[in-house]
């Protein structure tokens, strides 16, 4: 999976995700092998730096320094869960999946902070991303939107592919073969950095929920996703209900705090103790069934 990710940075023109997420680091760090604290902080390091210049995000220079502390936040509660797991007597299919409802919960809380910082009305419906054959949806829905008046490929004079400057392969493999159509494409029919940024996201999800779906099955990614999806909703819900009742800097702080450290922030925990009793019984299910 950490292999995964360092491809979705990859597709973001990432190259100094390449000379530094060297394929044995990321391999010893998925496989949960101890490795020296000097290893950590120049994987953090670069890593924060690669996720800065993605566009993935709405992220600064100025974010890193908070960044970097979430990221070793996370490290060591990852190298405690591994720790416990390790005395656990259960199967590893088991414990991965009881590790993955956790995740997807504090992706919902994510999700709801993305929302809410980019002003993107929250959904409670299944992304195309985390569809079979959602990297064909998201860019036959695009070109079409683009170039509305031409066929897709294979046009007399002109068509979608000749527009995009794309060779009429690569355009079908986009449209019938779930390919990524490369940033350099994206920057052509996106201008837009915020339209780009989602689209580098769209993408990044798919592949992930592509690698999730190998091991675990499709039917039960989408429906880890359907619960992020409602966690999430639910949740801008719930802090736009107290937008009058908190100073815009304390809500600011909150909104940043669950999008860079999640539950592992003092405030956002209390916050969803507050929240936790009013999740509907259906989406609790999902996670917990």
């Amino acid at each position: 999976m950490v292999d995964r990710i360092r491809v979705c940075l990859e597709q973001a023109q990432i190259q100094e995700a390449r000379k530094t997420l060297s394929a044995g680091t990321l391999r010893n760090i998925s496989d949960g092998v101890v490795v020296k604290e000097k290893t950590w902080q120049e994987y953090a390091s670069d890593f924060v730096d690669a996720l800065i210049r993605s566009s993935l995000f709405p992220l600064q220079q100025d974010d890193r320094e908070h960044l970097m502390k979430s990221f070793h936040s996370y490290r060591r509660s990852y190298e405690q869960l591994n720790e416990m797991l390790s005395r656990v007597q259960a199967s590893r299919e088991i414990l991965q999946r009881a590790v993955l409802r956790l995740q997807f919960q504090a992706l919902g809380i994510r999700y709801a902070a993305l929302c809410l910082w980019t002003g993107m009305e929250p959904s409670r419906n299944l992304p195309s991303w985390a569809e079979e054959n959602g990297a064909n949806e998201f860019w036959r829905a695009l070109v079409k939107r683009r170039f509305p008046d031409l066929a897709l490929v294979g046009g007399k004079q002109q068509d979608c592919s000749s527009e995009a400057e794309m060779a009429a392969g690569q355009m079908k493999h986009c449209l019938y073969d779930n390919a990524y159509p490369g940033a350099d494409c994206l920057k052509r029919l996106l201008p837009d950095a915020s339209e780009r940024a989602q689209a580098l996201r769209h993408y990044c999800a798919y592949e992930l929920c592509r690698e999730l779906a190998r091991h675990f099955g499709q039917r039960e990614v989408a429906s880890w996703v359907r619960g992020m999806m409602e966690i999430g909703a639910c949740l801008v819900d719930f802090i736009r209900l107290l937008d009058h009742q908190v100073p815009e800097n304390q809500h600011r702080d909150l909104v940043w705090s669950m999008f860079s450290e999640g539950i592992g922030s003092p405030a956002v925990a209390e916050f969803i103790k507050r929240f936790a009793d009013k999740i509907p019984i259906h989406i609790a299910r999902t996670f917990w069934p």
